[in-house]
């Protein structure tokens, strides 16, 4: 019987579960921390941190996950970005700038079906997604009454350890 006919959970949850382990997954290989905040404010589902290093003092980023199957598309103005639907409070909340520690969008994409998502042999795990980041500080505000955005996302600003470093070295 596939796993998926035996959950216990909806969808959407799941989807914040897997989301959160392969963010988490990440932060592990960079060497990094990371908590979930007892309440989702400011758009925040886990803060990464690290210690003090000689080029920043703090390094933290904050970030809110969204996990797709198909949220992501391109589109002929937009070749080499993904575009993604992002709810008005979502987006209002990370274009804030500046805002300490920076606040990111990470957007994980993983298979449609949930029995595809994880792989375990005897001598691996392999989650099976792709994510990539995006900062909307200091973008336009939205119209009064807009209920989502599409916002374009760099094909180029995957999220792996490298950038996800470099983003908490980016604090003032």
């Amino acid at each position: 019987m596939p796993v998926s006919d035996a959950a216990l959970l909806p969808l959407e949850w799941r989807k914040e579960d897997f989301s959160l382990a392969y963010t988490t997954a990440i932060a592990a290989s960079a060497g990094v921390t990371w908590t979930q905040p007892r309440r989702d404010i400011n758009s925040c589902d886990v803060l990464f941190e690290a210690r003090d290093d000689d080029e920043t003092d703090a390094p933290a980023v904050s970030v809110q996950l969204k996990c797709t199957e198909d949220g992501l598309s391109t589109a002929a103005e937009h070749p080499d970005s993904w575009r993604f639907v992002l709810k008005a409070k979502n987006y209002r909340e990370l274009r804030l700038a500046p805002a300490h520690p920076p606040r990111l969008l990470v957007v994980v994409r993983c298979p449609p079906a949930p029995d595809d998502w994880v792989r375990l042999t005897p001598t691996e795990l392999v989650l099976r997604a792709e994510a990539w980041w995006a900062s909307l500080s200091g973008q336009a505000a939205l119209t009064e009454g807009q209920q989502s955005i599409t916002v374009s996302i760099p094909r180029s600003q995957r999220f792996d350890p490298s950038a996800l470093i470099a983003n908490m070295r980016s604090c003032p």
